[in-house]
């Protein structure tokens, strides 16, 4: 994605969306990749990730469910490079959301990008997936707040 500066933590969890795609032979990265990509990222201070499986919504979950939401490619691959439209839209979401935050573009954080796939409906699938989970709108926009005032982000 040359059009945007990503953060080292988005771009992370980006890189890990185009492995998780490639492993469930997706044809592009898509938000639940992305989605995925914030539970393989490792650290105490993913406050995204804890707040997520706090609610029991781990990887394996995750994978499980993405697996079938998108569509295969022709050629398997171990990354997927392009991302769809729907996942330039979250990352571009994300970004405005660090900077109304009043964050450089170098402090996106997780929590914005887990923020934008909740708040914004543009892959439906993955609201679904958290609310049968019992996590609702509020609910983890709430518990996200508490999460990074109580870490170092």
């Amino acid at each position: 994605m040359d059009f945007l500066q990503l953060s080292p933590v988005i771009e992370q969890a980006h890189k890990h969306a185009g492995f998780e795609a490639g492993a469930l032979n997706h044809e592009l990265r898509e938000p639940g990749h992305l989605l995925l990509g914030i539970l393989k990222i490792l650290g105490s201070n993913n406050t995204a990730r804890t707040a997520l499986t706090s609610y029991g919504i781990t990887y394996e979950v995750v994978f499980k469910a993405v697996g079938g939401w998108y569509k295969s490619a022709e050629t398997s691959s171990s990354f997927v490079e392009l991302d769809s439209p729907d996942t330039i839209d979250v990352l571009l979401l994300t970004d405005q959301l660090a900077q109304q935050d009043g964050d450089h573009i170098a402090y996106q954080r997780l929590d914005h990008l887990l923020r934008v796939l909740i708040e914004h409906d543009i892959d439906n699938r993955i609201r679904v997936l958290l609310t049968n989970a019992g996590i609702y709108y509020g609910d983890m926009l709430w518990r996200l707040d508490i999460e990074v005032a109580n870490s170092s982000n």
